[in-house]
């Protein structure tokens, strides 16, 4: 996508507070590691205790109130969660048993948890320059903000902290990698939509569009489905569905960019107003010109100007112009939906900049 100034001015002030942390050796990266390993181990250890206080409480108190003894069933189900991750995670107190203090000395184990807590943060913030370069191929697919990746990308990083396993022997960087990849990459699939697409269904789509396209760049023609689905090794039904699958959705009751208007407003009678006023609507038509040659491939620019009768003639239906590329009706409307997206982001970018 393109950039506006205000999305540039924040991820130039991002980039310069976060360069300011130091990657981590991987010395230093065991030494956090273990540090979140023992704070993890004195909350399970707190949980565990206080799920037998409460439990020693409802036998002793009988009249508790209906909230009291709620919170104290939450505490049990609770500590009895944690006894059983301790069972399952021995190694925990066998590899610090020369460090740990008493189980019975709360303030210890509390500074414990403190004390792992601060080696997350630090883990993260020492890692979030990993996070960028892995989102940065992903901002031009997407319309969400570049932060917006990244912020994403941060929550798999911080899985990635959490579920690590230094005894593995790699280091955090390659186990990191997988969550923040994760993240970033189902993120423009579950936010760019108003309605939600099945993420499988999405998945199948991209790659079928993929192959077309590596199709007519190898070959100048477009393949017909039976190739696709030979190219990808699944059925001639599962290409027919991905390619069923619209591009971008958006509801009805979305208020529009221009007017305040709703799509029920624009669709309530197609009389109301044509195609080329409907385009004209979002860029004005003195810069729908510089839009197509800035922002378009040739293909892209070709669509937009039958389908808009841009070059002084009739404008065509989607069906006339499938014909004439050899293509399907469905993927027509999808490159011209494409196609309009990145219009209107490139006259947003100028407007913006002027």
């Amino acid at each position: 996508m393109n950039m506006s100034f205000g999305d540039k001015s924040t991820l130039k002030a991002y980039l310069g507070e976060i360069t300011k942390t130091p990657l981590l050796t991987r010395g230093e990266e065991l030494i956090l590691a273990k540090t979140i390993e023992r704070g993890l181990w004195a909350q399970l250890t707190i949980d565990t205790m206080s799920s037998q206080e409460a439990k020693n409480k409802l036998v002793k108190e009988k009249n508790l109130d209906g909230v009291e003894a709620r919170r104290l069933e939450k505490l049990i189900a609770q500590g009895d969660q944690s006894a059983k991750t301790l069972i399952d995670s021995k190694h925990l107190e066998e590899s610090f048993k020369n460090g740990l203090p008493d189980v019975t000395d709360r303030d210890k184990l509390n500074q414990l948890i403190i004390a792992g807590n601060k080696a997350k943060e630090d883990f993260t913030m020492a890692n979030l320059l990993l996070v960028v370069s892995i989102a940065k191929p992903y901002w031009a697919r997407s319309r969400l903000s570049p932060m917006d990746l990244i912020q994403e990308g941060n929550i798999g990083l911080m899985t990635a902290v959490t579920k690590f396993d230094y005894r593995r022997g790699y280091r955090f960087s390659t186990y990191a990698t997988w969550w923040i990849i994760q993240k970033t990459r189902m993120a423009p699939m579950l936010f760019d939509r108003e309605i939600r697409i099945p993420m499988n269904l999405q998945e199948m789509r991209t790659k079928v569009i993929r192959a077309i396209d590596e199709h007519h760049d190898a070959h100048n023609t477009n393949p017909d489905n039976q190739q696709i689905a030979e190219k990808l090794g699944i059925s001639i039904t599962k290409v027919e569905r991905a390619l069923r699958v619209p591009s971008h959705t958006t509801s009805l009751d979305r208020p529009l960019e221009v007017g305040g208007e709703t799509g029920h407003d624009i669709t309530a009678d197609p009389k109301i107003i044509s195609s080329d006023e409907a385009l004209s609507t979002d860029l004005k038509m003195e810069r729908i010109q510089q839009a197509i040659e800035k922002s378009l491939k040739k293909r892209e620019a070709e669509i937009i100007i039958q389908r808009y009768g841009l070059d002084g003639q009739i404008p065509k239906s989607l069906t006339a112009v499938a014909r004439g590329f050899s293509l399907s009706r469905e993927r027509i409307r999808q490159i011209q939906a494409d196609a309009e997206t990145k219009m209107k982001e490139f006259d947003k970018t100028v407007r913006e900049q002027a």
